[in-house]
């Protein structure tokens, strides 16, 4: 009886010592998932990051695309040939019973009359840009693009972009909700109304 109890309390502690090292191969287990899980969202959002660099990239190509076709015209650049006759009408409508505001709105479209080929579609495409930023995912840095495509525009195309956005009836509210959130005109100033005397 006492070699068959002896045998049995062996047996008990080599269960208890199976269950231990069971026991620690579990927790290794769990650690090694922990970290496959860990390794697997990394990748996915480098996968993410890339396909979102792609699409921007993609999408500011297109614009740069449109832009070379259609704003500059051999030699001409209509951002600043329109900046420059906008300047121009500036001073000269000066009715005194005129607001700022309404010199300056009336200034912009006597400037698209006589700028007919001046097209404001490339203010929706900058917004449909700003709007895949801002609606990607939360892992993206939205301010190094916002940033990104504040680079690749000019001074002269920013200021065109502030006056359709300031002045333009075309565009909506919904139509500034992109531009206000990425203040990518925040630090554009358009050229001041100064009312002649007389």
């Amino acid at each position: 009886m006492y070699v068959a109890f002896l045998g049995q309390k062996q047996q008990l502690l080599y269960q208890q010592i199976e269950m231990i090292y069971n026991k620690e191969d579990l927790s290794l287990t769990r650690k090694e998932m922990t970290n496959q899980q860990k390794e697997m969202q990394k990748q996915n959002e480098t996968l993410e990051l890339q396909k979102f660099e792609n699409l921007f990239f993609q999408l500011l190509s297109n614009y740069q695309n449109n832009k070379m076709s259609f704003y500059t015209i051999m030699d001409l650049n209509l951002f600043q040939n329109f900046m420059t006759i906008y300047k121009r009408l500036l001073l000269e409508v000066n009715y005194s019973f005129y607001t700022e505001d309404q010199i300056a709105k009336t200034a912009y479209l006597k400037t698209l009359d006589e700028v007919s080929m001046f097209e404001i579609t490339f203010y929706y495409q900058i917004d449909s840009i700003l709007k895949f930023i801002h609606n990607s995912n939360n892992s993206i840095d939205k301010t190094l693009y916002v940033n990104i495509l504040k680079t690749a525009l000019s001074k002269t195309e920013k200021e065109c972009l502030k006056l359709i956005y300031t002045f333009d009836g075309n565009v909506i509210s919904n139509d500034k909700i992109n531009i206000n959130q990425s203040g990518i005109l925040d630090d554009i100033q358009l050229p001041i109304v100064v009312k002649q005397e007389g």
